[in-house]
């Protein structure tokens, strides 16, 4: 007689077996996922010349063919969009001012068009918005720049607005008696920032050997996302949040180079923001962040050369302590041409001597805090060898 290979039945498999294998594969979050991406894109473009102005008109037609097929527990969906989205920008140029408009459309991820629930993660559930719209982005600037070459002198002015609707926001709500968060995407409307900046530099003395660089910025945004607020049953729910971020800024530098081609320089930078929220969400938030520091760049022989920056960034101002305080950074380099036509180049970089960095750093949003995590080594050192090919075409 002749035994044959038989799967095991029901019977064969006690409970503590099946049970078991459940724990092992969870059906409802194991899933794969595949996606295709098509797009065709027209691109035309209009450019007018006058005698002191120019005018150009371009925008983009993309016809985009999307599939997503997610496999899981069953519940395979196979969606197809068949999408346009449109783009336009027009350009003015008169002599040295310069202003233009563009519009711009965004189509939302088709991860994010699943209707499915992913509780993987089970005090985390994130929900898929099959009825997200596109993105629409409005930008409008206005811009001067002039250099006199003479006088070594240059100065710039900037200013841009930017409006976005159907912007993606993350809706979440808290259930107090099973405690699970639930996330969803919806679009909403609102959001804007101006900004204007401006620039000066100049070279200063007979020899131009001192030079003198600064800027100075301002801007005002208006952040409108879903925030998550707390009820008295221990509940929550998101509402939108709109918190109006105001900053100013400036920054300067100051180099100085000897025939020798030595340039010791020193710089500064100062930025200030205030953050207000409606409804008060969290509370007021003014903060400044300022560096200052001294740079050198020093040849030590005809072929060794040394640059160095001692930095200071300091934080303060926040409602966390943990954020304020003020780093010493100091990084230097040593770089060596050993041939004569300085083809190779040899060059050692130390990155924070002093060890002064942190690998968490905490900062502010348009919307509030934000914390990250850099899983590198703060201080290092490297080396670099670059070898330079210079090809010269051949005279005919």
């Amino acid at each position: 007689m002749e035994l044959e290979d038989t799967v095991p039945s029901s019977a064969a498999l006690l409970p503590s077996t099946t049970a078991d294998a459940n724990w092992q594969v969870d059906q409802l979050n194991t899933y794969l996922t595949g996606e295709f991406k098509r797009n065709h894109l027209l691109r035309p473009q209009f450019s007018l010349r006058f005698k002191k102005a120019t005018i150009r008109l371009l925008a983009n037609y993309n016809f985009s063919h999307r599939r997503l097929l997610d496999q899981r527990a069953g519940n395979d969906q196979h969606i197809t969009r068949r999408d346009q989205t449109f783009s336009t920008s027009v350009t003015l140029n008169v002599g040295k001012l310069r202003t233009f408009y563009s519009y711009t459309q965004f189509l939302p991820p088709m991860s994010q068009l699943m209707a499915v629930r992913d509780a993987s993660d089970w005090q985390n559930v994130f929900l898929g918005n099959p009825d997200l719209k596109k993105s629409v982005q409005h930008t409008v600037g206005l811009s001067y720049n002039r250099s006199w070459t003479k006088r070594a002198r240059w100065f710039n002015i900037s200013l841009q607005g930017n409006l976005n609707d159907k912007a993606i926001g993350q809706e979440r709500t808290y259930d107090a008696t099973t405690g699970i968060y639930t996330t969803k995407p919806r679009n909403v409307d609102g959001s804007w920032n101006t900004s204007l900046n401006t620039g000066y530099g100049q070279q200063l003395g007979k020899a131009r050997r001192l030079s003198l660089s600064t800027g100075a910025w301002g801007s005002i945004r208006r952040s409108v996302d879903f925030s998550w607020v707390a009820q008295t049953t221990g509940s929550g729910s998101s509402v939108r949040s709109k918190v109006y971020n105001y900053n100013a800024g400036a920054e300067a530098s100051l180099t100085y180079r000897t025939q020798g081609g030595i340039h010791v320089g020193a710089k500064g930078r100062l930025d200030h923001t205030r953050q207000t929220a409606r409804p008060v969400a969290y509370y007021r938030n003014a903060f400044t962040n300022y560096s200052y520091g001294l740079t050198l760049t020093l040849p030590l022989t005809a072929k060794l050369g040394l640059e160095t920056d001692a930095m200071a960034y300091a934080r303060s101002g926040y409602a966390d302590r943990t954020m304020n305080g003020t780093d010493f950074v100091w990084n230097a380099s040593l770089s060596f041409t050993p041939d004569r036509k300085k083809q190779w180049l040899l060059r050692a970089v130390a990155f924070d001597i002093l060890h002064e960095l942190k690998t968490v750093q905490r900062t502010v949003n348009d919307q509030g805090y934000t914390e990250t995590w850099y899983n590198t080594i703060p201080s290092y050192i490297t080396l670099h060898a670059v070898y330079r090919i210079n090809v010269k075409p051949k005279k005919h």
